[in-house]
């Protein structure tokens, strides 16, 4: 669960993405101020971060990037 102010998301990478740019990628959330929560490479490409809110981001724009969206917990009733 993120802190308050923080926003929770997931970078679905192509499968073919080179390892190095998902560590560049990975150093720019640390750059903006952000917290790697996960990472797989082998199963899919995807890394799960949190940065803080209102942060502004252009990850979608990335050629290597299939999509970005929140991360959220699933509840089953």
């Amino acid at each position: 669960m993120s802190g308050k102010g923080q926003v929770n998301k997931i970078i679905r990478f192509k499968n073919d993405t080179p390892n190095e740019v998902i560590n560049k990628t990975e150093e720019e959330i640390k750059q903006m101020g952000g917290t790697i929560t996960g990472k797989t490479v082998i199963t899919g490409k995807t890394l799960m971060f949190t940065l803080p809110a209102g942060t502004m981001t252009t990850f979608d724009a990335n050629e290597h990037v299939d999509s970005v969206e929140d991360d959220a917990t699933v509840t089953i009733q």
